[in-house]
């Protein structure tokens, strides 16, 4: 095991290693949608790659639907289960973002998370002490949601190994 030490920053080894999971896990989320959407449309991924690297989530997450969308009439059960599919990506995205996006200090020997942002027209403004558990939990939803995402896609013969 490494034993560097960041200069930058007061904060505990473990809670820059759980970020360091958050945005590896993450990653590999994006690897997967971007794989799956040139393989929905039928290119090689290692040929489109450097147009779905660059389309942001959301994006990619209408981009599937879209192709989906023909189970909403037809098969409600499979279009629930890419609706309810998508819908675990972004809340792990959210989840990522808490943590990726964060700003981190040590108080009284206690990390806290400092975030202001606008989203929607909505102001928030968080600093509130921040444990480990709760960055173990995220990591967890991004790897569940991608996981949930690769069996679906599975199921329709895309994403194989």
């Amino acid at each position: 095991m490494t034993k560097y030490q960041s200069p930058l920053a007061a904060l505990p080894d473990e809670h820059m290693r759980m970020v360091g999971i958050i945005s590896t896990h993450w990653e590999w989320v994006e690897l997967i949608l971007e794989r799956a959407l040139a393989e929905i449309m039928e290119h090689d991924p290692k040929r489109v790659g450097v147009l779905t690297t660059n389309i942001g989530l959301y994006q990619k997450c209408d981009l599937i639907l879209a192709h989906a969308r023909v189970f909403q009439q037809n098969d409600p059960p499979k279009w629930r289960a890419f609706t309810n599919c998508i819908e675990s990506l972004r809340s792990a995205y959210t989840a990522r973002n808490q943590h990726i996006h964060a700003k981190w200090k040590m108080l009284n020997n206690q990390i806290y998370l400092t975030e202001v942002r606008t989203r929607g027209g909505k102001l928030t403004i968080i600093d509130e002490p921040w444990d480990i558990q709760r960055m173990n939990d995220a990591a967890q939803q991004i790897a569940a949601a991608g996981e949930e995402f690769v069996k679906l896609m599975r199921s329709f013969d895309l994403l194989q190994p």
